[in-house]
């Protein structure tokens, strides 16, 4: 759980959206495999680090949350979808890069879908690290998704 602007604990990570983006972002820059799993991973950890969306009231699995996070999981499952259409000669590359992109969320999956939350070290850090998160913080995924997205239709 990060912690919000105003002091209240509460958990809505950055969008699964903008970690699918730069996943296949990355996937573009770094056709090395095995440089391109640890970067994404990083990424991940760079932009939970930023300010993000959040809602106080809109705590891990209420309604609110489930209905936001299933849109966003649609749309980012999409452009993984549709990345591989459109350049299946870079599969290995998107997988990796989405992959490891979205892997620190993915681990909510078990507690999501069987309530077994995984708590270890790397999930304490990954909650550590999201010290914003806010209704505001929408703006800067929204900042973040474009950008990502033009460098996408850029064709970088």
């Amino acid at each position: 759980m990060a912690m919000g602007s105003v002091g209240v604990r509460y958990n809505t990570d950055m969008l699964l959206t903008n970690h699918t983006l730069t996943g296949l972002v990355l996937s573009r820059l770094i056709p090395d495999p095995v440089l391109l799993a640890p970067a994404a991973l990083a990424s991940h950890l760079a932009l939970d680090s930023l300010p993000h969306f959040g809602h106080p009231k809109w705590p891990f699995k209420s309604p609110q949350w489930i209905k936001l996070a299933v849109v966003d999981n649609l749309v980012a499952l999409t452009l993984f979808i549709g990345a591989l259409i459109y350049q299946p000669q870079h599969w290995v590359q998107i997988l990796i890069g989405v992959f490891f992109a979205t892997l620190p969320d993915l681990l909510f999956l078990l507690d999501i879908f069987l309530g077994n939350p995984v708590k270890n070290a790397f999930t304490r850090l990954h909650s550590r690290i999201q010290w914003h998160e806010s209704v505001s913080g929408a703006a800067g995924e929204v900042m973040w998704a474009t950008l990502m997205s033009y460098l996408l239709v850029r064709g970088l």
